[in-house]
C-alpha cells in the first residue's frame, strides 16, 4: 500500500493529507525503550523510507475527546 499512497500524496498532487499509521494502541507509558514505542518508530520509518512524507497520525485507544 505504501507505493500507491505515496504515489497519491498531496505534495504529488494526489489528494492524500495524511497517513495514518496505527489505530488503536493501547500504550500505558511511555518509555524509550518500550516494545511499543519502538513499533511506533519502527511504523514511522517504514513510511518515510517508502517515501511518504506528509503527515503521519495514529489514536489511542479509548482516548476521549
Amino acid at each position: 500500500m505504501n507505493p500507491i499512497i505515496a504515489r497519491n500524496q498531496i505534495t504529488e498532487g494526489g489528494p492524500i493529507i495524511l497517513y495514518h499509521v496505527e489505530n488503536k494502541l493501547s500504550e500505558t507509558a511511555h518509555q524509550s525503550s518500550s516494545t511499543l514505542v519502538l513499533y511506533m518508530k519502527r511504523l514511522q520509518q517504514v513510511a518515510r523510507d517508502s517515501g511518504i512524507v506528509i503527515l503521519l497520525t495514529s489514536n489511542k485507544k479509548g482516548e476521549r475527546a
